[in-house]
């Protein structure tokens, strides 16, 4: 909120200084949007980047990094707002610009790589994500390191890709790497712990969630960690208890996985509409979370699905 009155005011000085087809202006323009956007206030950060591009595209051309960075700030606006048709004609442009402005082994074009396989993850198009996430790691790992944080980001992506498509074997050997590039990231051991207990790595899932158990501060985690650990009854009676604490609709889900891990189909698909109908909107964690494989295929569960998102595409 601080930020806003001298986002605001930096953008009068460089209208008034400088013009709208200025830059310099285009640039406060896509700062205050990106202020917005972390808000949540999705609705007044759309017209501002828009106005950014057509600013980039008119004083720097089509081919300019910094306007392929604006449609790339566009298209990740979109991201989070789900509307993923939107998203994917804008984050191509903005890859093929720096890819002819940068060249392939650029770590722009890395990024741009990695967005777009994030956006085709989110869409449940795994096949083509895995291809760029790859290309991604290979471009970071060349041209900045791997002791390079955005090299371990891209490794990380390309773990949660596995573990969403149930390659939790691959997804492991990624979280492996990932976890040698930032030892601090202890979310890491977290995910690799649930991969284990899905591949039946008893031992592996154990050692991960006692350090993750020690040292996180995530209580929702925490009581999954308990849970994979082979602390289950010990883990629904927590869950139970932070729903009771706290209604909101990701701990409401998390119950209803919770049951499902327990093969108590009913209760799971009780607590998952009541989730829904408390807002919960992650279709993609749904569809793709191991925690209710068990109830993917039921009808009951298919009929949610469809009376909260629509028909399937």
């Amino acid at each position: 909120e601080l930020a806003e009155p001298l986002m605001k005011e930096a953008m009068r000085i460089a209208k008034e200084s400088l013009g709208v087809n200025h830059p310099s202006y285009g640039i406060d323009l896509n700062n205050l949007a990106q202020l917005y956007q972390s808000m949540g206030r999705y609705e007044q950060a759309e017209p501002l980047m828009k106005e950014a591009i057509r600013v980039a595209k008119e004083s720097l051309g089509v081919n300019h990094p910094s306007y392929g960075i604006d449609l790339n700030n566009l298209a990740m606006l979109y991201n989070s707002m789900g509307q993923y048709e939107q998203a994917e004609p804008l984050m191509k442009e903005s890859m093929r610009i720096s890819k002819e402005s940068l060249g392939v082994n650029h770590p722009d074009y890395g990024i741009d790589l990695n967005n777009l396989g994030q956006l085709y993850k989110a869409m449940g198009q795994y096949e083509k994500a895995e291809p760029l996430l790859k290309e991604a790691i290979r471009i970071m790992k060349e041209s900045l390191g791997e002791n390079h944080l955005s090299y371990g980001t891209c490794l990380n992506n390309l773990a949660l890709l596995y573990k969403d498509s149930g390659k939790f074997s691959d997804a492991i050997s990624y979280y492996d790497s990932a976890f040698l590039n930032d030892t601090a990231n202890i979310e890491i051991l977290y995910w690799r712990a649930k991969c284990s207990y899905f591949t039946g790595d008893t031992l592996g899932t154990k050692e991960d969630c006692q350090i993750y158990f020690n040292k996180s501060k995530n209580s929702l985690r925490k009581i999954f960690c308990l849970f994979y650990s082979g602390n289950k009854a010990e883990a629904l009676v927590k869950m139970k208890e932070l729903v009771k604490n706290d209604t909101n609709s990701a701990f409401i889900y998390s119950l209803a996985a919770m049951y499902a891990l327990n093969d108590r189909s009913v209760d799971a698909l009780n607590y998952l509409e009541e989730a829904l109908k408390m807002g919960y909107k992650n279709k993609q964690n749904i569809l793709s979370d191991p925690n209710i494989l068990n109830i993917r295929e039921l009808p009951e569960f298919k009929k949610l699905i469809e009376q909260y998102f629509g028909p399937s595409k």
